[in-house]
Parts: structure tokens; C-alpha cells; sequence
């Protein structure tokens, strides 16, 4: 339902919220559905949304639910450098911070084996 709802919302032109993503990766790990999870961090970031550590955790927890806890631990640490190197948050520089933590992210689970495109 919350995947649903979260499309519709982008149907209608109604820009989602953290709140929102976080809603939607949260069925994802109920449902045991890691990498539909794992893309709508990807998605977060394209709305230029920093995942927070809620929406990060429960995308790990999927994952190790999954058997892919070295995956797991490389999101979390991937993610947690780049909060902890983050300037204090502004309008300006909100979606170059995201970007940027995106493409870590990105390039650092490529080195693991999983494909997928943060931004």
C-alpha cells in the first residue's frame, strides 16, 4: 500500500517527503523486499531527501534479513561517513551533500557486488 501511495503522490505531482520514503522502505523490509528498499534510497537521494538513519537502518535490517549482512554493514558505514562529514544542513547545500554521499554509496557497494544506480 505504501509503495502505491507513494507513486501516486508523484502522479499527481505531490512532492513525497522523507516521511513518506520512509513509510514506503519500511513495507519494503516488512515484506522482505530488500531491493525495491535499496531503491527507494536511490530515489530519495534523486529528490534530493537525505535518507536518515531510520530510513538507512530498516534498509539494512532487509538486507540482513536477506543473508547480505556484509552489504548491510557497507550501507551503514557508507552512510554514516557521509552524515558524520556533512556541513550543518542548508537549502544550498542540501542536494550537492546528497549527491555526493549518493555516489559514495554507489561506488561502494559496486565493490561489494550490488548494483545499483544512487545518482
Amino acid at each position: 500500500m505504501s509503495l502505491y501511495l507513494l507513486e501516486a503522490m508523484e502522479s499527481i505531482q505531490l512532492r513525497p517527503t522523507d516521511y513518506s520514503f520512509g513509510s514506503a522502505i519500511g513495507a519494503c523490509e516488512r515484506s522482505c523486499r530488500w531491493q525495491p528498499a535499496l531503491e527507494l534510497l536511490s530515489d530519495m537521494l534523486h529528490a534530493r531527501l537525505m535518507p536518515g538513519g531510520i530510513q538507512v537502518g530498516t534498509v539494512a535490517s532487509a538486507m540482513r534479513n536477506a543473508a547480505h549482512a556484509s552489504s548491510a554493514e557497507v550501507l551503514l558505514d557508507t552512510f554514516l561517513s557521509g552524515w558524520l562529514s556533512a556541513a550543518p544542513p542548508s537549502h544550498s547545500i542540501a542536494g550537492t551533500h546528497a549527491r555526493d554521499a549518493g555516489r559514495k554509496a554507489e561506488a561502494r557497494l559496486e565493490n561489494i557486488g550490488l548494483s545499483v544506480q544512487i545518482l
